[in-house]
């Protein structure tokens, strides 16, 4: 019986070891002239987040699942990612988009901008490169924008509140 246990294990160990993972990959990540180093960067599937519109909503929703993310560089070395993710059980042709944060944590005063999505072919062993290539010149957007009827209902309520006291 021992034996049988000790085979199980060593043919669940070489399965392990042959499932595919990604390499994401990502050069030029920066704000004007200014290189992050230190921002957070998060690699995701598109069946999670259609496109990169639907990214941003989560982001700025707060809706936004990290433990999602196929890939999770926390630190950013010089503005460049090259990081490998866990083992996966994608196969075929497979889409990718990213969201790279000017912070480590990301929060409500960070800034961020998303990759173009990168389809590729995953290989049945081994990494699977995804190379997002040089995101200089990008637009960054901050995480929390005000919708303007919150600010609108807002003022309506201090305007409302400060009319009962006169009345009163």
């Amino acid at each position: 019986m021992k034996k049988v246990f000790i085979a199980v294990a060593i043919a669940s160990c070489a399965i392990a070891s042959q499932a595919s993972s990604v390499k994401w990959t990502a050069s030029q990540v920066k704000v004007g002239d200014t290189v992050i180093s230190g921002g957070a960067a998060y690699l995701f599937n598109v069946d999670d987040y259609a496109d990169a519109a639907a990214l941003t909503t989560a982001i700025q929703k707060g809706t936004i699942d990290y433990s999602k993310a196929v890939v999770e560089a926390t630190t950013l070395s010089s503005g460049a990612i090259s990081k490998t993710g866990g083992t996966l059980s994608l196969t075929g042709e497979q889409t990718f988009i990213g969201v790279i944060f000017d912070s480590a944590t990301p929060s409500s005063t960070s800034k961020f901008i998303t990759t173009s999505p990168s389809t590729v072919t995953m290989k049945t062993t081994g990494a699977t490169t995804v190379a997002s290539g040089s995101q200089a010149g990008k637009t960054w957007t901050p995480v929390a924008i005000p919708e303007p009827t919150t600010v609108a209902l807002l003022a309506l309520g201090l305007a409302a509140l400060g009319l009962k006291r006169k009345v009163a």
